[in-house]
């Protein structure tokens, strides 16, 4: 089964959670050798397209970040686990600090215009 990497990092985006193949099972006991060959060589795509997944993954942590304001990077910049999530480049927990900065911010809009938007004009 082929993997479309871009179809994979969306779907990891999606879900929360890296997305990869299910993994390859275990030849039977007693398997002939060429059975054994082809188990090997599923073995190796199955760990070249999660090398692929995780590379993908880190290129679009890149592309997230460059998409950020300057504003929202400073303020992500200032999460006490930014450092660790740069360098990982860990682009789910990067989607996370995001979206908490979003809501974080809708919050307190709605805190502070809140009260007049709820008054009845006279």
């Amino acid at each position: 089964v082929e993997f479309d990497e871009g179809d994979v990092v969306a779907e990891s985006i999606l879900s929360g959670a890296p997305t990869y193949p299910p993994k390859p099972s275990d030849p039977p006991a007693g398997a002939s050798r060429t059975d054994e060959e082809i188990w090997k060589r599923e073995v190796a795509r199955y760990v070249n397209a999660r090398v692929d997944i995780d590379k993908g993954l880190k290129q679009a942590y890149t592309l997230m970040w460059d998409q950020c304001t300057q504003r929202l990077q400073d303020k992500l910049e200032m999460g006490s686990n930014f450092v660790i999530v740069s360098a990982a480049k860990d682009l789910m927990a990067l989607d996370d600090m995001i979206q908490a900065q979003a809501h974080n911010t809708m919050d307190t809009r709605r805190k502070k215009c809140g009260p007049q938007l709820m008054q009845k004009p006279p």
